[in-house]
């Protein structure tokens, strides 16, 4: 791998300043639940979100798109967050439409954020490193 390899991102996900910090004053059981519930919320939020999309339910569209929008944020998935905000936005307009495509966008950064919150060493962060 060269130091030069600019073929796309390569930061999916960084865990926020706040929870590394918890992390490395001993937090690090705390941080783990915390990212469980996400991936566990999140996995939910999205199984309500397909079905809002095929029933046509523009309120629940719009609220798990919010609800989406700032667990994400709050956990530093800001990518997701961004998709999630648009989700909420078409739930509020109606345009059920787009929101399949957009679905599958948000599932995939999910997935990502996944794998990358997974591969977290939080017991290095518990001994500092």
């Amino acid at each position: 791998m060269s130091a030069k390899d600019t073929t796309g991102p390569q930061i999916v996900w960084t865990l926020p300043d706040e929870l590394q910090q918890l992390a490395l004053d001993g937090g690090a059981d705390v941080v783990a639940d915390v990212i469980a519930v996400f991936q566990e919320d999140t996995a939910s939020r999205l199984e309500v979100l397909r079905k809002a999309i095929r029933d046509g339910n523009c309120t629940t569209i719009r609220a798990e798109g919010h609800a989406l929008k700032g667990s994400s944020s709050q956990l530093g998935a800001s990518a997701m967050a961004r998709l999630c905000f648009q989700m909420e936005q078409m739930g509020g307009s109606g345009n059920v439409a787009e929101a399949a495509g957009l679905l599958a966008q948000i599932e995939l950064h999910f997935a990502e954020v996944s794998r990358a919150m997974s591969s977290l060493d939080l017991g290095d962060a518990a001994y500092g490193g």
